[in-house]
């Protein structure tokens, strides 16, 4: 059972069956598009041709009622040549001819009747030409109503064929409806249009439009029509362009009927059912094809699934299926044995280097703890006297590290240094060590700062290919008159605590050491007073970064030294390293941390409580605290 269930989900979860599934899926939306395409296309089709075919028929019967007035008046004129006919005279002969076929008004050119701006140039236009015409429609009051008439033009001529007058008639255009309507029959929703050449609607089925211009009612946001009807307008009225069959003889005037769109005819039916059962039979042939092909194309995936399987579970030496041709999958099967390979390299080369990574490690906490065993080895502990307390502290970013901090005794003055070397790790530990060993031996036969950094700058440029530089701040102070002489080499300015005020001292910033040799250092002094304190640090401090890139900065060092400025100099020290260790929150430290603490008092008011033997070895100096 459950090996079953197992493979309905590979099945259900295979790529074969989900590209069936889309591609079934596609079929489907096209299938059901082409038939309702095939059905809108024949709706369309039958829907024209009864348009127009309807418009033939409206146009036909329009030409023929104008023809039959345009006869009758005709003949009327041709009577006027057995006698001119005046206003005085024409009564009998009008009351005739509007009789013969439910004209209007039948009146002369002279008559006021014909003051109508339309009518008045229409006879110009007839005694020019001497050719009947029909004039533009226009709107009279009648019962007071508005009325849509167009008058026709006939010219009257007397027995030497010369025109004297001209014969008009009105015609009411009321009968467009009645002819309209006999057309559309039971055409439900069907619209008839009639427009002039100018776009005036002469007759429209809802009436609201006759003898407005058509351009007002499309531009009108409000309108709403059938797109249907609108489509088959434009493609009539196109027509209509090119061909005359839908346009009045006499007018002019263009007949458009349009006609919903309706796909309830028995041709749309009979068509859509054709297409329907086609796309079945196609549909099931092709879904066959698709599922066979597909199914024999991605077989072999199968085989390379449970090989990859094997091989992420370890075992590298698993044979992939072969497959003939050079189809996608054969490609597939090459790149899955090339990856093989190369992960089998890989591993070996990732032991391979593991075993280097541990080996280098090692020897780098070995290298650690011989730098610092090295250290403590020579400088056993801060010197026992009451004149003085000081304290250092060093924490490593890496293993071995590169700031320095060291101080001597020689003659009741103390020499004290601090340094930050350019980089971390290996190099600067190395670098750090010509430092300190470059320090020691100066201090010992000179007493000025300014030279002592000199001579390590010039210790440190010479050969200096790598680039490697050292900021120092060297210092020299007078045990018994409290008297600083220093020298700052690009070094962060230390802090002086001086009768109960922090503040930052303005050293001159000078050319960190070991950039070029035979720079002259300027030397600086200061005087301390009794409890003075010198705190001095690298930019471990206050460069400290933590999680959000925010650095712990200039004040916050400041606050946290005066602060603690009461305490012994190991807790001032031990104080700072906890408020920048806290202010990591976690994150690790990027850079080298080293401070140096110290706090002179008067000699004369100061005894000293350490041993002969201790006082012989003040020339030594303590680091303590330098494990990582």
């Amino acid at each position: 059972m459950k090996k079953c269930r197992h493979k309905k989900r590979r099945l259900f979860s295979s790529l074969s069956f989900r590209i069936n599934l889309v591609l079934i899926i596609i079929m489907v939306i096209v299938g059901w598009f082409f038939t309702r395409g095939v059905t809108l296309g024949v709706s369309l089709v039958t829907n024209g041709n009864r348009q127009f075919n309807m418009s033939r028929m409206l146009t036909s019967s329009i030409n023929d009622r104008m023809d039959h007035i345009e006869n009758v008046l005709k003949t009327g004129a041709l009577m006027a040549l057995q006698k001119r006919i005046t206003e005085n005279n024409s009564t009998i002969v009008r009351d005739s001819i509007g009789k013969m076929d439910r004209i209007d008004t039948v009146y002369l050119s002279t008559n006021q009747l014909a003051e109508r701006e339309e009518v008045k140039r229409c006879v110009a236009m007839v005694e020019t030409s001497g050719a009947s015409l029909w004039s533009e429609p226009y709107l009279i009051e009648k019962d007071s109503v508005s009325v849509p008439i167009v008058t026709f033009v006939t010219p009257l001529r007397n027995s030497q064929g010369k025109i004297y007058s001209s014969l008009c008639a009105n015609i009411d255009l009321h009968w467009l409806d009645e002819l309209a309507r006999n057309e559309i029959g039971d055409e439900s929703g069907a619209k008839v249009s009639v427009l002039t050449n100018s776009g005036v609607y002469v007759y429209y089925t809802d009436k609201e439009r006759i003898m407005k211009k058509e351009m007002d009612f499309l531009s009108d946001p409000n309108h709403n029509e059938d797109w249907s009807l609108k489509f088959y307008s434009n493609v009539q009225q196109a027509a209509n362009q090119t061909n005359d069959f839908s346009n009045v003889k006499a007018t002019g005037w263009k007949v458009v009927c349009d006609v919903p769109l309706r796909d309830d005819n028995l041709l749309a039916s009979v068509v859509t059912g054709v297409s329907v059962f086609m796309l079945v039979l196609l549909f099931f042939i092709i879904i066959l094809c698709i599922i066979i092909t597909v199914n024999w194309n991605l077989r072999p995936l199968a085989k390379i699934t449970e090989a990859t399987e094997s091989i992420a579970q370890g075992n590298f030496n698993t044979k992939l299926p072969k497959i003939r041709g050079h189809s996608d999958i054969s490609h597939l099967r090459d790149s899955f044995l090339s990856m093989q390979r190369e992960l089998t390299k890989y591993i070996d080369d990732l032991r391979s280097t593991t075993e280097k990574k541990a080996n280098m490690e090692r020897d780098l906490h070995i290298a650690a703890k011989i730098q610092q065993g090295m250290l403590l080895k020579v400088f056993p502990a801060f010197p026992e006297r009451d004149d003085i307390d000081i304290y250092g502290m060093q924490r490593a970013a890496k293993e071995v590290g590169g700031d320095i901090f060291d101080f001597m005794m020689r003659d009741d003055k103390l020499y004290f240094l601090i340094g930050d070397v350019s980089g971390k790790g290996v190099p600067a530990s190395l670098f750090m060590t010509v430092v300190g060993h470059l320090f020691r031996n100066v201090a010992r036969y000179s007493t000025s700062p300014s030279i002592i950094v000199e001579a390590i700058n010039n210790g440190l440029a010479e050969g200096n290919d790598e680039d490697m530089f050292c900021t120092l701040f060297v210092g020299v102070l007078d045990m018994n008159t409290g008297m600083v002489e220093y020298c700052n080499a690009g070094h962060n300015p230390p802090i002086w605590i001086h009768e109960g005020k922090t503040a930052f001292m303005s050293p001159e910033v000078n050319l960190p050491t070991g950039v070029f040799g035979g720079f002259e250092y300027k030397l600086e002094s200061m005087q301390l007073s009794e409890g003075d304190v010198l705190f001095l640090y690298t930019d471990g401090v206050n460069e400290a970064e933590n999680v959000n890139k925010v650095l712990f900065g200039d004040t916050n060092t400041l606050a946290v030294v005066d602060l603690m400025k009461e305490t012994q100099m190991k807790d001032l020290s031990n104080g700072v390293y906890d408020a920048v260790r806290q202010f990591f929150d976690g994150y690790e430290q990027s850079d080298d941390l080293t401070m140096l603490c110290l706090r002179w008092k008067n000699k004369a008011t100061s005894q000293v409580c350490c041993s002969p033997a201790v006082l012989d070895k003040s020339h030594q100096m303590g680091i303590s605290d330098t494990s990582a």
